[in-house]
């Protein structure tokens, strides 16, 4: 999956994931041992993150 962008320690990875369990866009954040799916729309999917 590639790195998109980074900032501030976190990354942000995209790709297209064929039969998903998502079935919407969206893009993985990931935080130290944090990981959120987030759709384009900034809509939390699955996941979490520090809130700072």
């Amino acid at each position: 999956m590639p790195l998109i962008s980074q900032f501030y320690g976190i990354l942000i990875y995209i790709y297209k994931e064929l039969n998903s369990k998502h079935h919407i866009p969206h893009f993985h954040a990931k935080y130290a041992e944090f990981e959120g799916v987030y759709d384009f729309k900034a809509n939390l999917i699955e996941g979490e993150l520090p809130p700072k």
